[in-house]
C-alpha cells in the first residue's frame, strides 16, 4: 500500500503523479484517531492484497500536512469536497474520477474498481 503526501498530487488534487498512470488509484484519506478510519482499515489492507496486482491502493494521513488541513464541514482540500473521514477518492489514469461512496468492504470497493478499470 502506497502511503501518499502532498507531492503525489497535482493540480490541487486533481492528479496523481506519473507513477500512479499505469493502473486505477482509490486513495483513502484518514485521520489515525478517527474511529470510522480503524474500522475501515482492515477491510483497505484486504483490498491491497486482494486488488494490488490490478489496482494501486494508496492512503493519506491527513493530520500530517498542515497545508492540506482543513474544516470538513466547508472547505476543499483537494478540488473535490472531503466531507468526513475517511474518504475515498478514485482516480483513472491518474486522474480524479469520482469519490467513492459504497460501502466500505473488501468485496465492494473491488467491484467498483473493477468496473471503472
Amino acid at each position: 500500500m502506497f502511503e501518499l503526501t502532498p507531492n503525489d498530487f497535482l493540480d490541487r488534487g486533481q492528479r496523481l503523479v506519473s507513477k500512479f498512470s499505469s493502473k486505477p488509484t482509490i486513495v483513502k484519506f484518514y485521520l489515525p484517531q478517527c474511529g470510522w478510519c480503524k474500522a475501515s482499515q482492515p477491510d483497505y489492507v484486504a483490498l491491497d492484497k486482494t486488488a494490488g496486482v490490478y489496482f494501486n491502493v494508496a492512503q493519506m494521513d491527513i493530520s500530517k500536512y498542515r497545508e492540506w488541513s482543513f474544516d470538513v464541514n466547508n472547505s476543499s482540500v483537494t478540488g473535490y469536497k472531503l466531507k468526513g473521514y475517511p474518504t475515498y477518492a478514485v482516480f483513472v489514469k491518474s486522474t480524479f474520477r469520482t469519490l467513492y461512496n459504497g460501502n466500505r468492504t473488501t468485496s465492494d470497493m473491488l467491484s467498483v474498481l473493477a468496473h471503472l478499470a
